[in-house]
């Protein structure tokens, strides 16, 4: 995709902080490559980045929180998930020479029919493998639209006067969740990514 620097400034905020689809990323890349203009933008936000990460101290997502979270995720995959389809039996040897003697049709007749047998259940097979593929697709779209979007709303709260904001980071050295959070006018935002399950009371 072709990226002017307008498009560039939009995504500078979102692309600093990891916000940004594979495909978006990969267009910011290639744009600030080749482009002339020096896009000062990336630097700045690139500047606040350790300032968050520095005025907050990490916090953990609480059980309720992953409760909700793990709950939308069950209700999101209960309704994309295919109906089983019944295997269709292949006829017995004793069937088959029943059917052959009071048949007429002829042998080029039988190997058209079982050809279509094993070429439906090839495509219902395919069928179920291409939408189980199209619903992972989907939900992780999905949920990159949602952080994304979500880290906007953290931004924009952080803007506002008075408001403090924070980088989260998982103590973990092995985890690769990260967030932000924002508090103003008495509410906090937070945009959490790369979340691992809580077991019991963990929060």
């Amino acid at each position: 995709m072709t990226m002017t620097c307008d498009d560039a400034r939009d995504q500078a905020a979102g692309f600093v902080l990891g916000a940004l689809s594979l495909d978006e990323a990969a267009a910011v890349r290639a744009h600030l490559a080749t482009c002339e203009q020096p896009h000062p933008e990336f630097a700045e936000f690139g500047g606040v980045v350790p300032y968050l990460a520095d005025s907050l101290d990490p916090v953990e997502p609480s059980v309720g929180l992953r409760a909700r979270i793990l709950a939308a995720a069950a209700q999101d995959i209960a309704g994309t998930v295919p109906a089983a389809t019944t295997p269709i039996p292949f006829p017995a040897a004793a069937e088959r020479e029943q059917r052959a003697a009071v048949r007429t049709s002829s042998r080029g007749t039988w190997v058209m029919r079982i050809a279509a047998v094993l070429a439906i259940a090839a495509l219902g097979a395919w069928n179920l493998q291409l939408q189980g593929r199209l619903s992972g697709v989907e939900g992780d779209l999905a949920a990159a639209q949602a952080y994304r979007a979500a880290v906007t709303a953290v931004l924009d709260a952080a803007a506002q006067p008075g408001a403090q904001s924070g980088f989260l980071a998982a103590t973990d050295p092995g985890s690769r969740a990260t967030g932000v959070v924002a508090a103003s006018g008495g509410s906090v935002i937070l945009a959490v990514q790369n979340l691992a399950p809580t077991t019991g009371t963990q929060v």
